[in-house]
C-alpha cells in the first residue's frame, strides 16, 4: 500500500471513532430526555390517581350509609322517629364535609402545587436535530 493510502484510510478511522462517539453521546442525550418526560408523566399521573381516590372516599360514605337504609330492615328505630330522615341526611352532609375538609387541607383535592416544566410537544424535534447534526 501506498504512504498516503495508510494516512488516508487512518484519516477515516479517526472521523468515524469521532462520529460513533457523538451518536452514542447524542443517544445518551435522548435516552435522558425521555427519562426525565416519563418521570413527570409518572407524577402527574400520581397526583390524579391520588384524587380520583380522594372523590371516591367522600362518595363512599354516602354510599355505604344509603345501603344500610336500603336493606329494609324493620327494627331500625330512627325509622319511625319524626326527624330520622333529616337525622340521617344531615350525618351524610357532615360526614362528607369532614371527610371532604381533610382531604381538601392535606392536599389530596386540590393537588399541591409542584414545579412544572414546559414539556415539548414531542421529542421528535429533538430526535431529528440530533440526525441532522449527525
Amino acid at each position: 500500500m501506498f504512504d498516503g493510502t495508510r494516512e488516508y484510510f487512518r484519516d477515516v478511522l479517526d472521523h468515524l471513532l469521532r462520529i460513533d462517539g457523538e451518536v452514542d453521546s447524542h443517544n445518551e442525550l435522548l435516552t435522558n430526555a425521555l427519562t426525565a418526560d416519563l418521570a413527570l408523566l409518572g407524577k402527574q399521573q400520581n397526583a390524579d390517581v391520588r384524587k380520583i381516590s380522594a372523590w371516591a372516599a367522600i362518595i363512599a360514605i354516602p354510599t355505604m350509609i344509603a345501603g344500610f337504609y336500603g336493606m329494609n330492615f324493620d327494627y331500625m328505630p330512627e325509622l319511625r322517629w319524626l326527624f330520622g330522615y333529616p337525622i340521617v341526611m344531615a350525618v351524610m352532609a357532615v360526614a362528607c364535609v369532614i371527610v371532604y375538609y381533610r382531604l381538601s387541607k392535606s392536599g389530596w383535592l386540590r393537588g399541591r402545587p409542584m414545579i412544572r416544566f414546559r414539556r415539548p410537544a414531542s421529542l421528535w424535534p429533538l430526535a431529528l436535530i440530533t440526525l441532522v447534526v449527525i
